[in-house]
C-alpha cells in the first residue's frame, strides 16, 4: 500500500520498489551482497589474490607476518565492492541508519564462521566528537548493535558494552 501512495526507489540499483522491502533495499540487491569465501588471512582476514598464498607460511598475510597487527583476529562480511560497497556509503554518509542493524546482520555470518570464544564483549569504535556531531550518529555502533541483536536471537552470550573506548585525536576519513 505504500508503495502505491509514496512510490520509492531501492538505494541500490533506484528501480521502483513494487512490493515492501527490507531497508529500501530490493531483493536483487540483498542477494548480490555476498560474504567473501575466497582465501583469506588466518589473523587480519585480508583476502589473498591467490590460491597459492594459503599455502604458504601459515596462512597469514605479509602484515601479519611482520607482527603489524595487534590484535588475534578480525574479519569482514565481504569485499568493500558493488551493492556492498554502495550499502556502506549510505549508511555512512547518507543518513540510512537503518542500514546499520541489517549490515550488522550480516556481520554475524562472518562471526559465526570464527571459533566460539568463551565469552566476548562487542564495542564499537567511537567516532570523534566533531565527526559525531557532523554525522549525528556512529555507524560502528550500528553494525555492533545489528551483530549482537542477531546473534543473541541465535543463542549467543555475546555481550554489548558501547563508551568502553575514547576517540581522543579525530582523523582523515
Amino acid at each position: 500500500m505504500l508503495a502505491v501512495v509514496v512510490p520509492t526507489d531501492c538505494l541500490l540499483c533506484q528501480q521502483e520498489l513494487r512490493e515492501a522491502c527490507s531497508a529500501s533495499i530490493c531483493p536483487a540487491c540483498w542477494e548480490s551482497v555476498q560474504p567473501w569465501r575466497g582465501p583469506a588471512c588466518s589473523r587480519c582476514g585480508l583476502p589473498f589474490a591467490s590460491l597459492l598464498a594459503v599455502e604458504s607460511v601459515d596462512s597469514l598475510c605479509g602484515s601479519c607476518r611482520q607482527g603489524e597487527v595487534e590484535f588475534d583476529v578480525a574479519r569482514s562480511y565481504g569485499l568493500y565492492t558493488g551493492n556492498l560497497r554502495k550499502a556502506i556509503l549510505h549508511l555512512k554518509f547518507y543518513g540510512r541508519e537503518f542500514l546499520g542493524y541489517r549490515l550488522g546482520a550480516l556481520l554475524a555470518r562472518a562471526w559465526e564462521a570464527l571459533p566460539e570464544p568463551d565469552s566476548a564483549l562487542v564495542t564499537p569504535v567511537p567516532l570523534h566528537p566533531s565527526r559525531r556531531r557532523e554525522r549525528g550518529f556512529n555507524q560502528a555502533e550500528l553494525l555492533a548493535r545489528g551483530l549482537v541483536k542477531r546473534l543473541r536471537k541465535e543463542g549467543s552470550g555475546l555481550r554489548f558494552a558501547a563508551g568502553c573506548l575514547q576517540r581522543v585525536r579525530a582523523t582523515v576519513p
